[in-house]
């Protein structure tokens, strides 16, 4: 759901950018218009023009803003699943808890009940691990590889002894450790990035249209 409000949000956001770009054009030949009637209402349309300007700027900036967040939200989704199999593993040597309980615990605690790969597990009673992968597939922000190595993990879920289980944990922590580390990068290569990109764009814009 909140994937989908993004992407409306910035569908809404290209439709202002088109609307305003659209205006700038429309206000530009009124402006001709009446600097030839009246020097008055001239400068006032000038004044219109800026204010377009400008907020083209401030919209191509904001674009380049969202889409920055998707590098960032990978990194956090990739620690709250990290915190997720730390907590699943210490209930597992400690509580003996079955696994149905611990998956909603950790889907209350690290998740706060938003939809996510423990909840539709722990309400799967027969086929596990395809529950498992259709959590996986609904986290947007997992890049084709984290979700190749989330979903290995749900193979054995319930079809071994504690030890076993928490082998297969351990080498997971590995695994996302891998990945969190490969996300920062990203996300310190590409965030900054697309931001001064949203900003040159804008202002590129800016210039075409002047």
């Amino acid at each position: 759901k909140s994937l989908l409000f993004k992407r409306e949000k910035l569908l809404f956001v290209l439709v202002i950018l088109i609307n305003i770009i659209l205006f700038y054009k429309v206000s530009i030949k009124m402006c001709k218009k009446i600097t030839h009637t009246n020097s008055n209402l001239g400068g006032f349309m000038i004044f219109i023009k800026d204010t377009c300007l400008i907020t083209i700027i401030i919209i191509c900036s904001y674009i380049g803003f969202l889409k920055s967040k998707t590098f960032e939200n990978r990194v956090l989704e990739l620690s709250k699943f990290q915190n997720a199999l730390v907590m699943f593993e210490s209930k597992l040597k400690f509580t003996y808890e079955p696994i149905k309980n611990i998956f909603e615990e950790i889907s209350n605690v690290i998740y706060k009940n938003e939809n996510n790969v423990f909840f539709y597990t722990s309400k799967e009673k027969r086929n596990i691990y395809k529950a498992w992968c259709t959590g996986i597939d609904e986290n947007k922000y997992f890049n084709e590889e984290d979700r190749n190595v989330t979903k290995m993990m749900g193979k054995l879920l319930g079809k071994t002894d504690i030890e076993g289980q928490l082998s297969e944990i351990e080498l997971g922590l590995e695994l996302i450790n891998k990945q969190i580390k490969d996300a920062e990068i990203e996300k310190n290569k590409n965030s900054k990035l697309y931001k001064t990109m949203g900003v040159i764009l804008g202002i590129g814009i800016s210039i075409i249209l002047i």
